[in-house]
């Protein structure tokens, strides 16, 4: 079954911020992670997922995130080329790519490299706005089960 999912964490720094001489900044980031999650389903229950290494470090999995628009808060429809420059605020870059070495963390994660470009986008982070949020499509299968340690359902 195709479903819509977001989501939000924090804007998580994952090396030094890098500013161009007009002003953009480009953010190494970890943009997202595996592991058991809470999504709020339309009935307003509470749904445990896995997202599991396998499926989410997947090099298919991963290309999905390159060059992809960056926003401020989730619009409430897809980005498009149609409404792009409505939304977007900057770009994720070419470079994605997932570590899954439990001698860093217990979780996998996904390092990707984003620019924000927009002003009143770079003065939010200057003022301490720190969520980073993805909103992807993925096929979820009904299943439970226990990932370590943690029921899914």
């Amino acid at each position: 079954m195709s479903s819509f999912r977001l989501d939000r964490g924090s804007l998580h720094i994952d090396g030094p911020v890098q500013t161009s001489p007009e002003g953009f900044r480009v953010f190494p980031s970890i943009a997202t992670r595996t592991g058991v999650f809470p999504y709020k389903r339309k009935d307003g229950r509470i749904q445990w997922e896995l997202r599991h290494p396998d499926d989410v470090l997947r090099a298919d999995s991963l290309a999905t995130l390159a060059l992809k628009p960056v926003t401020n808060e989730h619009p409430s429809e897809d980005v498009t080329p149609e409404n792009w420059e409505k939304h977007a605020v900057g770009q994720t870059l070419q470079d994605v790519h997932g570590v899954d070495d439990p001698t860093i963390h217990d979780f996998g994660f996904v390092r990707v490299g984003l620019t924000i470009n927009r002003k009143d986008a770079l003065d939010l982070v200057d003022e301490g706005k720190v969520q980073l949020s993805c909103g992807y499509h993925c096929d979820v299968d009904e299943e439970r089960g226990t990932y370590h340690g943690k029921p899914y359902t």
